[in-house]
């Protein structure tokens, strides 16, 4: 009994068929809800890796900072990504193919939608916020660029701004902490718009609703988090964060907006045309489709030629049976007929022996009346 309830796929506690469609539709909310949970978390990689790269390749004063990353990653990210295993199944669910068994929790195209549109939407709020409180501070951002040994430099104390005024190394370090905090709200903000998105994989958000509650709350959650580390005196100092004015959290909005349709069309194309560019690119669904289709098509040939051959036996039987039906016919039509010429020649030779018998007897009698 324990072998086979550890070799079995499924295991029915009672005598109810039912549950197995409770059990595969509780099966499939929890691999998508385990996808939708590493897609959160990948998105917001690329945000996080770009301005390292602009650091080193453009020669910018660093946009995000270290630690500031590990506060996206350790500390506003946690929950929002935890609550995400609590939203419920889709409504198109049980409608879906079932996977296949080779498909995997991240593929090209989840990597692809996470780092190559969502992430990259990310990364431009973030520098967008970046080189708006640098402007508003003086440096537009073509001064930036290939700034950074000057920047750096403890010694520099009179480097200017794109309007001549000259700053210190310890000002300049204080507008930089003051960006990157810019830059770490902006992630923030777009990552409300991410966390509504990676709800659901085809529904529209309208359909699927707001009725995971820690989800909803995670958002505020993750809100006063991102508000402790900026402006809590001596916290925001430990972490090289600084104060933002409130109109420094506006730029990221657009991107949070544009984020939130961009992929409400995307799922929009997926529902309507579902063979399409979109669902084939974001969903990675065509591979196993020509496979399914491959697999049916091979088992029609198989049922064809099965039944071709049953039917080639059946037709030999048939065949065999009025080739042997002809043959017993025929004998037992020779062996009719064997009877019928017996019975004629025992009745002409029975006739020839009666006649024989009276002539016989005709001549005795006449024989006698001489």
């Amino acid at each position: 009994m324990i072998c086979s309830f550890l070799v079995a796929d499924m295991v029915l506690l009672d005598d109810n068929f039912a549950s197995i469609i409770i059990g595969v539709e509780e099966g499939r909310r929890i691999f998508d809800n385990f996808k939708k949970t590493v897609a959160y978390v990948l998105r917001k990689n690329f945000a996080e890796l770009v301005p390292f790269l602009a650091y080193i390749v453009f020669g910018l004063p660093l946009p995000l900072g270290t630690i500031t990353m590990l506060c996206i990653d350790l500390g506003t990210d946690i929950i929002p990504s935890i609550t995400i295993g609590y939203e419920k199944a889709e409504s198109d669910i049980m409608k879906r193919p079932p996977r296949q068994k080779t498909e995997r929790l991240v593929n090209f195209q989840v990597f692809a939608l996470a780092y190559f549109q969502i992430g990259f939407i990310q990364g431009m709020a973030g520098f967008f916020a970046y080189f708006w409180v640098m402007a508003d501070n003086g440096w537009m951002p073509m001064r930036l660029f290939f700034l950074r040994k000057e920047w750096d430099s403890v010694g520099v104390n009179n480097l200017e701004d794109s309007y001549g005024q000259e700053w210190t190394y310890d000002q300049r370090k204080v507008l930089e902490a003051t960006c990157q905090t810019a830059f770490f709200i902006a992630i923030v903000v777009t990552q409300w718009a991410d966390l509504l998105v990676v709800k659901t994989r085809r529904n529209s958000l309208v359909q699927q609703g707001m009725d995971n509650w820690p989800l909803n709350f995670a958002l505020l959650i993750e809100t006063a988090i991102a508000v402790f580390l900026a402006y809590t005196p001596g916290v925001s100092h430990g972490l090289n964060m600084h104060g933002l004015k409130f109109a420094w959290w506006f730029p990221a909005l657009p991107f949070a907006l544009y984020l939130f349709n961009y992929d409400e069309m995307r799922r929009f194309w997926i529902r309507h045309w579902p063979n399409g560019w979109a669902k084939r690119e974001l969903l990675g669904r065509e591979k196993e489709e020509k496979e399914r289709k491959k697999e049916e098509i091979v088992g029609r040939r198989d049922e064809q030629r099965n039944g071709k051959s049953t039917g080639g036996r059946r037709d030999e039987q048939r065949n065999g049976k009025s080739i042997g039906g002809r043959r017993d016919v025929q004998r037992n039509g020779k062996s009719i007929g064997g009877r019928r010429d017996e019975q004629r020649n025992g009745k002409s030779i029975g006739e020839g022996e009666t006649n024989r018998e009276m002539g016989k007897g005709k001549s005795i009698v006449e024989m006698r009346r001489a």
